[in-house]
C-alpha cells in the first residue's frame, strides 16, 4: 500500500538561479515540520521516536526545472490501545494539512483547534517560518491527489512573526536578569529603553520602573552605559525580551579603576600597589583590560567581566610564576617579575 504523497513546490524565482543548498534547506525544514506534527499528534501508544521514524519523507521524484519535489510518507499501521489500527502516515498528513491550512489562512482559532497547547503552536510556527522562501515567492504543498494548496507571501511572514513574538512572550519564563547597554530614552510613564549594540546592530530592551526608582533614573543621562536589573520576560532561547519590574539601575563606571585584590574561586590575590584596570563598553559587552599583564576579559555584565578577568589573571599568574626562568623569553621573565612584585600574598577565602 503506497504512503501519503506530498508535492513540495516553490515558485516565484523567475529568472533567478536557485542554489541547490537553498532548496535542500527548505526540504530539511519541511522534514522537521513533519516530524513536529508527527510527534505532537501521534495516536496513543506511539512513542516520539517511533513517530519521528514513521515521518521520514522518501523522495519519489524531483523536477528541478519547475522546483517540484514529490515525497511520500510511509504507510505504517499502528496498534493504538483501545482503538482500531491507525495509519500514522495518513494521520500525520491530515494533521499537517490542517495546521498548514490554518497558517496559510491566518486562522488562529483553527490552529488552536489542531494544536491547543501554545508550546505546540510555537514549534509549528517556528518551522513554518523556516520553511518560507527567503525571497518574495509563493510556497505550495499538495497532499495526496487533492487540490489543496497553500500560498505564502510577505503578509503571511508578518503574521507568523507576530504570532511567534506573542507566543514567545507568553511562554517565556520570568526570572531575575540584568541588562547592560546604553540608555536610549526615558518617559514619564515609568518606562525606559536600554539599547544593546552588537555586530553593528542595536537591540532595544524596554524596562518598566516604579516611582521609587525615579531619583536613580533622573541621575542618569541619555547615552550613558547602565545596568538594569529586574524581573524579566525571557524567551525560550534565553533572550531578555523586557524587564517588566525593574528593581535597580546603576551607571557602569568606565575608565581606569584601582583593584586591591582579585578573587577567583577560593583564591584571593592581594595586590600592592593597586592594579589599574581599564573598564570600557563596546560591541554590547563590558571589557576589563590590563595590557601590561596581557589580561583582556569581557562579559555581558560587570559581574561577568570581573569573573572573566579574575580567571584570566589566575591563569596567567599560574602559568608564568611556575615556570623556570631558563624556559622563558626575556619578555616573559619580565612579566613574571611584575606578577611576583604585584601579588603581596595569596589567601584562601570562602568561594
Amino acid at each position: 500500500m503506497p504512503g501519503r504523497r506530498i508535492s513540495f513546490t516553490v515558485s516565484g524565482y523567475t529568472g533567478v538561479g536557485v542554489p541547490v543548498d537553498l532548496l535542500a534547506a527548505k526540504l530539511r525544514s519541511l522534514q522537521r515540520y513533519i516530524e513536529e506534527v508527527a510527534v505532537r499528534s501521534r495516536p496513543p501508544g506511539v512513542t516520539a521516536p517511533e513517530a519521528r521514524e514513521a515521518s521520514q519523507l522518501a523522495a519519489l521524484s524531483a523536477e528541478p526545472g519547475s522546483l517540484i519535489v514529490n515525497l511520500e510518507l510511509p504507510a505504517i499501521p499502528w496498534e493504538a490501545p483501545g482503538r482500531a489500527l491507525v495509519d500514522l502516515g495518513e494521520h500525520t498528513a491530515d494533521q499537517f494539512e490542517h495546521s498548514m491550512d490554518a497558517i496559510s489562512s491566518r486562522d488562529l482559532l483553527a490552529l488552536s483547534a489542531v494544536f491547543p497547547e501554545p508550546g505546540n503552536q510555537l514549534a509549528l510556527l517556528r518551522a513554518a517560518r523556516a520553511l518560507l522562501p527567503d525571497v518574495e515567492a509563493s510556497y505550495g504543498l499538495a497532499l495526496g491527489g487533492g487540490e489543496w494548496h497553500a500560498s505564502f507571501g510577505s503578509a503571511h511572514q508578518e503574521w507568523i512573526r507576530d504570532r511567534l513574538e506573542a507566543l514567545e512572550a507568553e511562554q517565556g519564563e520570568r526570572q531575575v536578569r540584568t541588562v547592560t547597554g546604553t540608555l536610549v530614552s526615558v518617559d514619564t510613564s515609568g518606562r525606559l529603553e536600554v539599547g544593546i549594540r552588537r555586530d553593528g546592530l542595536r537591540r532595544v530592551t524596554k524596562c518598566t520602573f516604579t516611582e521609587d526608582l525615579m531619583p536613580s533614573v533622573a541621575d542618569i543621562s541619555i547615552g550613558e552605559v547602565v545596568e538594569a536589573e529586574g524581573i524579566a520576560d525571557v524567551t525560550p532561547t534565553g533572550r531578555v525580551r523586557a524587564l517588566r519590574t525593574m528593581k535597580d539601575i546603576r551607571c557602569v563606571q568606565l575608565g581606569f579603576q584601582p583593584v586591591a585584590h582579585i578573587d577567583v574561586g577560593d583564591r584571593r590575590f592581594v595586590l600592592s600597589p593597586d592594579l589599574l584596570v581599564t573598564t570600557s563598553y563596546r560591541d554590547g559587552m563590558i571589557w576589563r583590560e590590563c595590557p601590561s599583564l596581557e589580561v583582556w576579559a569581557c562579559g555581558a555584565t560587570r559581574a561577568g567581566a570581573r569573573l572573566d578577568f579574575a580567571r584570566e589573571f589566575a591563569r596567567i599568574y599560574d602559568h608564568y610564576t611556575r615556570q623556570d626562568d631558563d624556559r622563558l623569553s626575556e619578555g616573559a621573565r619580565e612579566l613574571k617579575r611584575q606578577l611576583h612584585a604585584l601579588v603581596v600574598s595569596e589567601e584562601r577565602v570562602e568561594p
